[in-house]
């Protein structure tokens, strides 16, 4: 069997999969809780450190070498990572401070113009690359010999010796031309950037190195494997659930909520982000910032009603049960209430509010509002995505609040109205940063990765 180990950088979880080229599927995978946040830090800041995070990245492939064989002697590494975050390395690539995530709110961001946003694919904000270095910048902290990475790049350059950026975390920074491939000069001189912080873009999975010699034995390799740039999770995790299917979309439902529609256009489009794709293309990103926590907020609500009322405390999975069990029942008729999911606004206006509406004199019961609790989800992501669904004729979804509700596919189905599949696996990063690699490597076509992913 021909592997790839796959290494999935997220914000709570790690993991590493050993990919079998030919089935694009898993057949080991160990995972660890991202336990290396900084504590102790003002309100609005968030980071991580990345020696501790290269240390368990580490102990994982130790332990897949070790539960894999095919894994020892895996022909590549692949990488997907958390996008937008940033950190500065030495030359000898050993961190000069903590890795600077996405949800970090420092820096005001650049709300520059559409027709900036045109070539960069997205608005500037806060949490992202650009952002973060400016704000750097401005205070002095960014030394002369400092190079910026993402974490996944830092990754890879602890795995190789190479330190290069690769253009899917480049263009998550919100300070890349995605259609030039390369660093906005102009972006750089508005936002006080030095561009000398910024290095060399390489493309997404394309091969990188060979596994440093002394690093490969500690970690159980073959001396021969090759590392591959990475890619960014959520371009990942598109093609981990659909491949590089034009005619499909992807709906991710986890805490949040997140639609992606691929398409060879890189035309900006308000309220999405343009990403580039591995070997090519583009996808419209749009994001709901309440997603799957939308239906948790219901359950909270619930939780505490029947504890201050009847001073009878259930389980989460207690409530989760019986609102599925209840909206299942309110599915086999519109009972005709709605709910706006929008609780905490929208990218770039977050004054919006959500609401419970079209409520009359039957429908106001606890079995209704479960079920358009979980419509609104849905609905939130079709008024985003309607414009430029023409010629889609699937949606693939994915993240635990499809997986943990059967009334979902359905729901999604409906409101979409086109054929929802649920994603077979639960690590579609690594999968597509697999899939990605042995595409860029010779080992995997477009056709082959389309067809594992229809046949699950």
């Amino acid at each position: 069997m021909k592997c790839i180990i796959s290494i999935d950088l997220g914000t709570t979880k790690l993991c590493a999969a050993a990919v079998d080229v030919e089935t694009l599927r898993p057949q080991t995978v160990v995972s660890c809780v991202n336990d290396a946040d900084i504590t102790g830090l003002p309100a609005g800041l968030h980071e991580q450190c990345p020696r501790k995070i290269w240390r368990n990245v580490c102990d994982l492939i130790c332990r897949l070498t070790r539960e894999c064989p095919a894994a020892a002697g895996a022909t590549a590494v692949s990488i997907s990572g958390q996008m937008h975050g940033v950190m500065l390395v030495d030359a000898n690539v050993e961190p000069m401070g903590n890795f600077i995530t996405w949800r970090d709110r420092r820096g005001n961001g650049d709300e520059y113009a559409a027709a900036v946003a045109e070539r960069t694919g997205c608005r500037l904000h806060p949490g992202y690359g650009g952002a973060t270095l400016s704000w750097l910048a401005e205070r002095g902290m960014i030394h002369a010999d400092a190079k910026a990475l993402s974490l996944a790049d830092y990754i890879a350059a602890k795995l190789t010796g190479i330190a290069v950026n690769e253009n899917t975390h480049a263009a998550s920074w919100g300070i890349f031309d995605v259609h030039a491939n390369r660093w906005s000069s102009e972006l750089l001189v508005r936002l006080g950037i030095p561009a000398d912080v910024l290095c060399e873009v390489k493309k997404s999975a394309s091969q990188l190195g060979k596994i440093n010699g002394q690093i490969s034995a500690e970690l159980g390799l073959s001396g021969a494997t090759v590392v591959c740039s990475p890619v960014g999770d959520n371009q990942a995790s598109v093609i981990g659930a659909a491949g590089f299917d034009d005619e499909s979309l992807v709906i991710n439902l986890g805490t949040g909520g997140q639609v992606s529609i691929p398409g060879t256009a890189g035309n900006f489009v308000e309220g999405f982000e343009t990403r580039p794709m591995p070997g090519g293309g583009f996808i419209h990103v749009g994001a709901s910032l309440c997603g799957g926590w939308s239906y948790a907020y219901l359950k909270n609500f619930c939780g505490d009603l029947i504890k201050k009322i009847a001073g009878v405390e259930l389980s989460d999975d207690e409530l989760y049960t019986k609102l599925n069990e209840l909206a299942t029942d309110a599915a086999t008729c519109d009972g005709g209430l709605s709910v706006d999911t929008r609780f905490a606004g929208v990218r770039g206006d977050n004054t919006i509010r959500g609401s419970i509406g079209r409520i009359d004199t039957a429908n106001f019961n606890i079995a209704d509002l479960s079920y358009a609790f979980l419509a609104g989800m849905v609905e939130e992501l079709h008024c985003m995505a309607k414009p430029m669904l023409a010629g889609k004729k699937r949606v693939v979804a994915s993240g635990n609040a499809v997986r943990k509700n059967p009334l979902m596919p359905g729901i999604i189905s409906n409101i979409f109205g086109v054929e929802c599949n649920v994603s077979c696996s639960r690590e579609e990063a690594a999968i597509g940063a697999a899939a990605s690699a042995a595409m860029a490597i010779g080992l995997s076509s477009r056709d082959d990765i389309n067809r594992c992913m229809r046949n699950g």
